[in-house]
């Protein structure tokens, strides 16, 4: 299932680079930040 937050993590990381498109440092932080929590749910299941 790890994959699958993966995915979750990485999609929400793009939705926010899309709204925060004028900056690709804030894009960069967002899409890690939309990995660790895909990564946090995985463990917590």
């Amino acid at each position: 299932m790890k994959n699958n937050c993966m995915i979750v993590g990485i999609a929400i990381g793009v939705l926010a680079g899309v709204l925060f498109t004028r900056i690709n440092f804030t894009t960069l932080i967002t899409l890690a930040l939309g990995i660790w929590i895909g990564y946090f749910l995985s463990n917590k299941k």
